[in-house]
């Protein structure tokens, strides 16, 4: 428990999946860990739970994020719940497209909406903003309901650099430089109204 009324998050990626070996996009497929995935998240978790005093655990809906929660728990043992609102960006007919067939087939169309910034949306999906503000409600609200409380949140790339994009005011724009560490993980405050940067790239995990 936090004794200053806020609640504090701990926000880390999902381990490896199959589809993230073959630089494949995932978006809202609900894709499995891969056995890769599985030993990543065993080596993860005595370090995920050193790194903070934890009251609970929530993950997205997606099964990659409750397989690495799951894992990461048998350590730690706390109460676990689902937000879906904490689910990957949809990428619509882009998901299962790797990088290379979508600039082999679509190169002019993904520079275009690249460049679009906070307001890229593959076909058919959904735009940054829209997963920045969804994710950013589930947080607030959890905050909300256990305030004083450090609580774990297995979550997504996408979701990740758009939560912590926002709160640094980043453009989200190709030509930024990258500030997340892989496989880090980050701490995040609120006092049940919005979020806080309190720690970017904290702990690594890999």
């Amino acid at each position: 428990m936090n004794s200053d009324g806020r609640t504090r998050f701990g926000l880390m990626r999902h381990a490896k999946t199959q589809w993230n070996l073959d630089k494949r996009i995932q978006g809202q497929n609900d894709s499995k860990l891969c056995a890769e995935g599985i030993e990543q998240a065993e080596r993860w978790a005595p370090t995920v739970k050193q790194a903070g005093d934890w009251d609970r655990l929530v993950t997205s809906g997606l099964t990659r994020t409750m397989q690495t929660a799951r894992i990461v728990n048998r350590n730690l043992g706390l109460p676990v719940e689902r937000d879906r609102r904490l689910n990957e960006q949809d990428w619509g007919t882009w998901n299962g497209k790797t990088e290379r067939e979508l600039r082999t087939e679509q190169e002019d169309a993904l520079e275009r909406r690249l460049a679009m910034g906070w307001q890229f949306s593959p076909p058919g999906g959904e735009d940054r903003k829209t997963v920045m503000r969804r994710s950013l409600d589930a947080l607030v609200d959890l905050a909300g309901r256990f305030p004083e409380e450090t609580i774990l949140v297995v979550a997504h790339g996408g979701v990740i650099k758009c939560l912590l994009y926002g709160l640094l005011g980043r453009k989200f724009l190709p030509g930024e430089p990258p500030i997340l560490k892989e496989y880090h993980l980050h701490f995040l405050t609120s006092d049940g109204n919005g979020l806080e940067l309190e720690t970017l790239n904290a702990v690594r995990l890999e």
